[in-house]
């Protein structure tokens, strides 16, 4: 079983996930925050089913500004008026679902919660059936 988990934060979500999948299957964390990443490379370093990937995921390949909360890692956001007390911003890399879904070839699982974001994800893959998909858990929220 392969399994995204988009917007991972601090990898509560993938670590359920990767117990569920067990060392066999695979489990593709995306966090966007520098900090984030570090952290959850950290905290998988004992699970090599769970690839953190430091990267937004978004319509289009290239660089994306990140708004990055001063109050909670929890908030930041590609949009700067969903970030409730601001900080810096960084750039990060992206990546779209296309080119991930050529990467893959099959993904079983994709949990998507990135702050509002969500619907730029899913309109970067038109042409889904580059990937097997069963199943996908968006927290959509609004988008700024």
């Amino acid at each position: 079983m392969v399994a995204l988990d988009i917007g991972a934060n601090f990898g509560d979500v993938a670590a359920v996930i990767a117990d569920c999948v067990g060392p066999s299957g695979r489990v593709v964390p995306f966090e966007a925050s520098p900090d984030n990443a570090e952290r959850l490379r950290g905290r998988f370093v004992e699970m090599p089913q769970v690839e953190v990937r430091h990267a937004a995921v978004t319509d289009q390949q290239g660089t994306v500004t990140l708004h990055l909360d001063a109050k909670s890692s929890k908030r930041h956001s590609l949009f700067e008026a969903a970030v409730s007390v601001r900080g810096i911003t960084v750039d990060v890399p992206t990546l779209t679902l296309g080119v991930i879904a050529d990467e893959l070839a099959c993904v079983d699982f994709i949990k998507i919660d990135v702050q509002g974001a969500e619907g730029r994800i899913l309109a970067g893959e038109k042409d889904c059936s580059r990937a097997t998909t069963r199943s996908c858990c968006s927290n959509r929220g609004r988008e700024g």
